[in-house]
């Protein structure tokens, strides 16, 4: 594992391989000392060449809460599979579903439209 700093010594990113987009006099690479572990948890520098593990990065609590919360919303929506919409509206109007009027409209662009047989 090496990580990734930029010439000032900001730590940018720990990786398996230098990415192309991170080598040339911009940034420098290092490798973490023989008997540690990357640990995101932990802040990183560089020392003559080593990544130097660094205090704990302190979590903000609320932020923390925020990002779950975002996450939980996604795999809601991610996780619900309904059939495309146009096939449950297609549904409901074969099922009667529909109001007078809504039904005669659609009917009207089902009419106009008719579906192609394939001739």
């Amino acid at each position: 594992m090496i990580l990734i700093f930029k010439i000032n010594g900001e730590y940018v990113m720990a990786a398996n391989a230098t990415p192309a987009s991170h080598t040339g006099d911009e940034y420098v690479s290092a490798t973490i000392k023989d008997d540690e572990d990357f640990d995101s948890r932990y802040s990183y520098s560089l020392v003559d060449g080593i990544a130097v593990k660094g205090d704990l990065i302190p979590i903000d609590e609320e932020e923390q809460a925020r990002l779950h919360q975002e996450y939980l919303a996604v795999k809601y929506r991610e996780d619900r599979k309904y059939p495309p919409i146009g096939d449950q509206l297609d549904d409901l109007f074969k099922a009667g579903a529909f109001s007078t009027e809504m039904t005669a409209q659609i009917q009207a662009t089902k009419d106009a439209n008719p579906k192609p047989t394939g001739e």
